[in-house]
C-alpha cells in the first residue's frame, strides 16, 4: 500500500498500491478498538502503479469524488457512490467506484506522484516528475 485516504465521514478508507488497483476498506468497531477491514471488491484503476489517492473532503449528498494518479502518467476521477444491498443476515452498505474522467499525460515528465484536494473547495492539485504543481477546478 502506497497511499490511503478516508471518506468525509470516516466510515470508509481507500488504498492504492503497485497492483494498479483501488481497494476499499470498511470501518469496524471491535470492543472499543477501531479498525478497517478490506471489502471483497477491488477496482483496476490504472495501467501502472498508483502513487496517490485523495477523497474529496467537502462532498455531500449521495456520492463523492476520489482522485488517483499513477506512474502511467494519468490522473483519474472516480464517483464514489454509497449503495445498499441485502446481505445474508442484515442490510449492508457498500461504496461503488465508477470512473468519471481520465486525464492522460498531465505532466510533461510522465509520472504523477501525488494528488490532493483543497479542504473546503473542489480544487485538486497534482504534482509530477516535471517538478510542477498543477491546479484543477
Amino acid at each position: 500500500v502506497w497511499a490511503c485516504d478516508f471518506d468525509p465521514q470516516g466510515r470508509w478508507m481507500v488504498t492504492v498500491s503497485a497492483d494498479h488497483c483501488l481497494v476499499l476498506w470498511r470501518r469496524a468497531d471491535r470492543g472499543g478498538t477501531v479498525l478497517f477491514e478490506p471489502c471483497s471488491r477491488t477496482w483496476h484503476a490504472h495501467r501502472a502503479p498508483i502513487y496517490s489517492v485523495a477523497w474529496l473532503p467537502c462532498a455531500g449528498g449521495e456520492y463523492s469524488i476520489v482522485a488517483t494518479c499513477s506512474a502511467d502518467g494519468s490522473m483519474a476521477l472516480w464517483r464514489a457512490s454509497l449503495s445498499q444491498h441485502d446481505g445474508e443476515d442484515e442490510e449492508t452498505e457498500a461504496v461503488q467506484f465508477a470512473e468519471v474522467q481520465r486525464f492522460e499525460d498531465v505532466h510533461s515528465a510522465g509520472e504523477i506522484n501525488c494528488v490532493a484536494w483543497h479542504p473546503k473547495q473542489s480544487l485538486l492539485v497534482s504534482v509530477g516528475d516535471d517538478g510542477l504543481l498543477k491546479l484543477w477546478k
